[in-house]
């Protein structure tokens, strides 16, 4: 459209499935404060990102991370290497809407 710009940088919201609230759970609150650790320490996701952006995306990450521990929590899978999964779910948001390259 005429007259219009598009912004380079904009970061699309990231849906995060809903999940029950888990009865916390010592392993649960280990394993999340493990997976966010491991989020917070890599940073190599944020090149280029202005800090909101980058604070928008890890704040989504972290609720991923976060939901995904409390399922498997709930369902009884929650075991030592669930944290590092979690990292896993956590990276996939970090690096939605990065046209392949990981970057926004």
């Amino acid at each position: 459209m005429q007259g219009v710009e598009k912004s380079a940088a904009v970061t699309p919201p990231v849906a995060v499935p809903p999940v029950a609230p888990p009865v916390a759970s010592p392993e649960l609150t280990k394993a999340q404060k493990k997976a966010a650790e491991l989020v917070m320490d890599d940073e190599a996701w944020r090149r280029g990102l202005t800090d909101d952006e980058a604070s928008r995306r890890l704040d989504a990450a972290l609720k991923r991370s976060d939901a995904f521990l409390a399922r498997a929590a709930q369902t009884g899978t929650l075991t030592a290497d669930s944290a590092y999964a979690a990292v896993d779910e956590a990276r996939r948001v970090l690096m939605q809407g990065v046209g392949g390259t990981g970057r926004g």
